[in-house]
């Protein structure tokens, strides 16, 4: 049971961390957008 909590956990973290590296990835695509033109 305890080693299933921490695997839910684990997948958890390891999604909100997949989201933001996904914000970054696309906030530093715009901005390199807004630089070229």
């Amino acid at each position: 049971m305890i080693v299933f909590l921490f695997t839910l956990q684990k997948i958890a973290v390891f999604k909100c961390f997949n989201r933001v590296m996904r914000l970054k990835i696309v906030f530093l695509y715009l901005a390199c957008f807004k630089l070229r033109f």
